[in-house]
């Protein structure tokens, strides 16, 4: 009889011991423009996929990283320029309503649970007027499992030069 119990105890905290290390992994998204993380803060210099004298387009990938499951994340992006706005290949993008006279845009992309290692790309394109002067866009995301707001990065684009219009 005792030996049948050490082996339900035994059973029972092996089951325990499984939760609490399932419990402890934690999704760990992480943003990429193309294949450069956008936790670099500024340093590195981005090449857009397309570009004009009124819009940049760059290539983003929301990655999971970590070992479990991200519960319904919502990706934030907050556009530093008050006549830049975003559009995105992302399904539900979509602008947060705001006073009309904002320096900053923000953009919201709900997703669906992302397993660990799944990659989800998408594209944003920025337009702005010419002569648009250099703008920030800073990105964040939570889920169940991750903190309100947890900072992915930033970047800084500097829209070209408008070229000369050739003479008629």
């Amino acid at each position: 009889m005792a030996t049948a119990s050490q082996k339900q105890l035994e059973i029972l905290q092996d089951e325990q011991a499984s939760r609490l290390a399932q419990l402890s992994k934690k999704p760990r998204l992480a943003l990429y423009v193309e294949s450069t993380p956008a936790d670099t803060f500024f340093k590195v210099n981005f090449k857009p996929r397309e570009e004009t004298d009124t819009s940049t387009t760059i290539n983003l990938v929301l990655v999971n990283e970590g070992e479990s499951i991200a519960t319904r994340p919502l990706l934030r992006m907050i556009v530093e320029g008050r006549e830049v706005s975003a559009a995105s290949t992302a399904t539900q993008f979509q602008k947060l309503i705001e006073a009309p006279d904002s320096a900053a845009h923000v953009y919201i992309v709900p997703i669906d649970n992302v397993r660990p290692k799944v990659r989800i790309p998408m594209n944003v394109t920025f337009t702005y007027p010419k002569g648009q002067a250099p703008f920030g866009v800073m990105f964040n995301c939570d889920a169940d499992e991750i903190a309100t707001a947890t900072p992915l990065g930033s970047i800084k684009l500097a829209p070209r030069k408008p070229q000369a219009e050739s003479n008629k």
